[in-house]
């Protein structure tokens, strides 16, 4: 995470909690006003690919994740197995998974399997991420723009002012907030409470 946006001073490099003195307690921005970049890096397993616009197929490279279907059968594709990959990473942090690849479609589904509640708009995304044929999987861009398209469903103020709580944890009075899905007011806008000031428009990028 790079957090030089909520945490504009810096911090220590040993004591974290800290500004750079080692002494001063960091104060960290509300993250929801301020825009916070995650990066997935694995530059040591990166290769260079000539641009082509050919299916380029490999061996060999990357290949951390063991979970991955096409390792065990030969050549496959290199950018279909970091979608693999990265979705495998919200699966295994949002989802309670301890089975074989070949049921994965029925844990994702499956609500008992969740960690948390509130997260089943995710749950689509993350099984067209693992299909078993990296033939038949999306592309970064696709994956990117199926993303944005669940984004502008949610109601994002509600989930801010949201806890996220695990599942089998006593529940908390429930309220029209713990609905993620926009809710239209009387006029049929969405009322907000909170001043986004970075937020993102998507509307261009959904549009090109």
């Amino acid at each position: 995470m790079d957090a030089k946006a909520i945490i504009p001073t810096g911090w220590h490099f040993v004591s974290h909690f800290c500004e750079p003195d080692g002494v001063s307690r960091i104060s960290p921005l509300e993250r929801r006003n301020f825009p916070v970049r995650y990066y997935f890096v694995g530059f040591g397993n990166a290769y260079h690919l000539p641009h082509s616009s050919k299916q380029q197929l490999v061996t060999d490279i990357g290949g951390e994740d063991e979970d991955a279907p096409e390792l065990r059968e030969g050549r496959y594709d290199p950018f279909k197995l970091d979608i693999y990959t990265l979705g495998n990473v919200f699966k295994k942090e949002l989802y309670n998974v301890g089975c074989c690849f070949s049921r994965i479609h029925i844990l994702i589904t499956s609500p008992l399997l969740q960690k948390y509640y509130g997260l089943d708009f995710i749950s689509d995304l993350l099984v067209h991420m693992h299909k078993t044929d990296f033939t038949m999987r999306p592309t970064a861009e696709k994956i990117l723009r199926e993303w944005y398209n669940i984004r502008l469903r949610l109601n994002e103020e509600a989930m801010e002012h949201t806890h996220l709580r695990l599942k089998g944890m006593p529940k908390r009075p429930t309220s029209c907030i713990q609905n993620h899905i926009k809710q239209s007011s009387p006029s049929g806008s969405i009322k907000s409470t909170t001043t986004r000031s970075n937020k993102r428009d998507i509307s261009s990028i959904l549009n090109s």
